[in-house]
């Protein structure tokens, strides 16, 4: 790890900064910023990871389950684990990348991204960003400190932090191994075995009964039922993390499933005030609970919203011409 220099009447030490190699690439088995970060420990798996990929067609998102076996193939440890900013500058202060899991915008709901720097002086985080500046130097991403974090804690705060074992730090407790089993029910979900994931997600809880990430989970699998049953999974959710969007937009679509249209307005209401930028489909699902409820005019504003932060949307001919007739 070097220190940057500082600006003028800063110390030096106030600025951390990791260079990361330059890549793009990612397919459905490696993130760019896993790619970025077992490339900054001397190690390659694109060649892999595209071999591995072709096993997985048609599979939307990435299957960070698949990039963790592969680093670990490699030598490289990893511990799935939720953090704070104290333990994000640590980790950056021992030359140690972290990959924090954070929301996504439009119709992608997160995704990982490599932090390689901060600068406590001017209050920021710096993240990898996987191209050049005008003179050729590695372009850094950069997020007021505050932003980052509210943001990092609708992901409930979940990083991964990966190095070769001789620097990987130690962990203890059951959540490190439940956050890597539900990393591979999240893989079974992903490529449609329901009943895997389903079971890897109840052995997850059974050794961390308070795991955010496996209570939503199970949430999202008993909704997936159309059990009411992922009502109380939810709640404790959001007593656990009352800014996790997707346990509100959950309950959304349980009681929008169920006909409950003012709860369902509720609980969507309550995603968009956590993240009014997060997942545009989330103003399309409220505009239903609204016409429902014969609110024309909130639903007209919400299907405008839904257009503005989903403008590739697929219906989104569809969508104005219903704007255009309430």
């Amino acid at each position: 790890m070097t220190a940057m220099e500082g600006s003028a009447g800063k110390a030096e030490t106030d600025i951390r900064h990791i260079a990361l190699p330059m890549t793009t690439y990612e397919d459905v088995c490696l993130p760019i910023a896993v790619n970025a970060v077992a490339r900054y420990w001397d190690v390659d798996m694109t060649k892999e990871s595209k071999r591995l990929s072709r096993q997985y067609p048609g599979v939307r998102g990435v299957m960070l389950a698949e990039s963790l076996n592969l680093a670990s193939r490699h030598g490289i440890g990893a511990h799935v684990i939720y953090g704070d900013m104290d333990r994000l500058y640590r980790l950056v202060d021992a030359a140690i990348p972290p990959i924090v899991i954070i929301p996504g915008s439009g119709d992608s709901l997160k995704y990982a991204s490599a932090i390689i720097g901060y600068d406590l002086g001017q209050g920021l985080v710096m993240h990898y960003v996987p191209k050049q500046d005008k003179a050729g130097s590695m372009y850094m991403g950069e997020m007021p400190k505050e932003k980052f974090d509210r943001l990092w804690q609708e992901e409930s705060r979940l990083m991964i932090v990966m190095a070769p074992p001789d620097v990987l730090p130690a962990e203890t407790g059951p959540g490190p191994e439940a956050n890597r089993i539900l990393l591979d029910a999240e893989k079974h979900a992903m490529t449609g075995n329901a009943s895997e994931a389903a079971a890897l997600v109840r052995k997850a809880l059974s050794m961390d009964g308070q795991n955010v990430t496996a209570l939503l989970m199970m949430a999202s699998s008993l909704n997936e039922q159309n059990s009411p049953d992922c009502i109380r999974y939810y709640k404790q959710c959001l007593a656990s993390n009352p800014l996790l969007f997707a346990a509100s937009r959950g309950l959304g679509n349980y009681y929008l499933k169920s006909r409950q249209y003012d709860l369902a307005e509720q609980y969507y209401t309550e995603a968009i005030r956590i993240n009014p930028r997060r997942y545009g489909p989330v103003y399309k699902n409220r505009a239903v609970a609204r016409l429902e409820q014969n609110d024309k005019r909130g639903a007209k504003s919400d299907l405008t919203d839904y257009l503005k932060y989903t403008p590739a949307a697929a219906d989104a001919d569809s969508i104005k011409q219903a704007v255009s007739e309430l």
